[in-house]
């Protein structure tokens, strides 16, 4: 079943297995590799996305970085996953809702006081036949990053939505990739993405609506 409190979804979170080597060969832990279980990230009427206390709707969420170190010259590739488990399926609508909302409010963001990112697409797919096949709802998000320096590189955000559980991940492309070697990452992602959101599948969860205890 849903784990029913925020230890209980402390402890699911932090059970759902993530190795760097499912997003491609060269890719590690980053330095740090959790973020703080506590917190999460929002989107400011500023733009600028912060770091906040979870909300009451949110049992439990972590963070967790990889990162494929540049060589020759070329910048490091950067993913993160953010595994989130909401009081129901209602309040996982409600925030899949808001994160297709960012970047029609906010089609430039800041990340922290350098680093950008831009020329942001969004497409929600919870029902058509493009719809990942391990969720009930998705978005997909590209557009541009940079880290303060001019250069502007590939960036793309993933959304999935399994029953009252969102999976988050965003993938930064590393700076001097060829188009050949952006594509091997972001075909790599996608895969990564596959097996994260298999093994919320198979741990458990009955993600339904009567199993999620939803509204």
């Amino acid at each position: 079943m849903l784990p029913s409190s925020k230890a209980e979804a402390l402890a699911f979170v932090r059970s759902v297995t993530i190795t760097a080597d499912g997003f491609g060969a060269g890719f590690r832990r980053a330095d740090p590799y959790e973020g703080d279980p506590t917190r999460w990230s929002v989107l400011g009427r500023d733009c600028l996305w912060r770091r906040e206390p979870l909300p009451p709707q949110v049992r439990a969420g972590l963070t967790r970085e990889f990162v494929k170190p540049g060589a020759g010259g070329k910048e490091a590739a950067r993913v993160k996953v953010t595994v989130t488990v909401h009081e129901s399926v209602t309040a996982a609508d409600r925030d899949m809702a808001v994160s297709l909302e960012t970047s029609m409010r906010c089609p430039e963001q800041w990340l922290s006081t350098t680093e950008r990112i831009r020329r942001l697409w969004s497409r929600g797919d919870s029902h058509g036949g493009m719809r990942a096949a391990i969720s009930d709802d998705d978005l997909n998000e590209t557009g541009e990053y940079t880290s303060g320096d001019g250069v502007w590189n590939g960036f793309s955000w993933y959304k999935y939505r399994l029953g009252p559980i969102t999976l988050s991940v965003t993938a930064r492309s590393g700076g001097g990739e060829t188009e050949a070697e952006e594509a091997e990452t972001i075909t790599g992602v996608a895969s990564g993405i596959g097996l994260v959101g298999a093994d919320i599948d198979r741990r458990g969860t009955q993600l339904d609506d009567k199993g999620a205890g939803d509204e």
